[in-house]
């Protein structure tokens, strides 16, 4: 007897891909997060790596101010870890 069909679940990165589709925010963190080199860090599904945190639900913490802050001037632990900043 064959087995009943079960779906595969989107992975994050999937999510996020559809995401960035609709919100324009997510488009251009999306833009940042591949064009950066984030997976090596932060993983490519987001849930972090030993070396990085996650970055679910990043945006439901800090404001976008925050986050461009970051992100244009790495802190101390990120530039150790191999971060640049973006511009």
């Amino acid at each position: 007897m064959k087995k009943p069909f079960e779906p595969e679940l989107s992975g994050p990165s999937l999510i996020a891909a559809t995401v960035a589709l609709t919100n324009p925010v997510a488009a251009k963190g999306k833009k940042v997060f591949d064009q950066e080199g984030c997976a090596e860090c932060h993983g490519e599904d987001l849930t972090g790596t030993s070396a990085a945190p996650t970055l679910i639900g990043v945006g439901d913490k800090r404001d976008s101010a925050k986050l461009e802050s970051i992100l244009k001037q790495p802190t101390d632990a990120m530039t150790d870890g191999g971060m640049t900043p973006v511009s």
